[in-house]
């Protein structure tokens, strides 16, 4: 009676090991993920990107109007959409975003 106790005993032993062994390596693994998952661009460079994608469509929409002598544009119109979106690109290689950016390798 005494040995089947023991062996009893020793097989709930080892099961609770690797039952907590298991835990500690999901936890372990679930750390790393988030930790993978939590490394995002900085959220004044989201608004950077999305102002220089709005002034290169603006920059777009001008040089398509361009020809047209009916669309009403001042000649220095393109050089000044041009300059808006060229500053937010500046903006973008020199901040957070561009730090960000250039961290991923190639």
């Amino acid at each position: 009676m005494n040995y089947r106790r023991q062996l009893v005993y020793s097989v709930l032993t080892l099961i609770v090991t690797v039952f907590t062994v298991s835990v500690l390596t999901s936890i372990s693994r679930l750390s790393s993920l988030q930790t993978q998952l939590t490394v995002t661009p900085p959220a004044e460079g989201l608004w950077a990107v999305s102002q220089a994608e709005i002034e290169l469509f603006r920059l777009l929409e001008t040089l398509k109007a361009h020809p047209s002598t009916q669309s009403g544009l001042e000649p220095n119109e393109i050089a000044k959409r041009f300059d808006i979106f060229w500053s937010r690109v500046v903006i973008l290689e020199g901040g957070e975003v561009g730090k960000w950016a250039s961290s991923f390798k190639q």
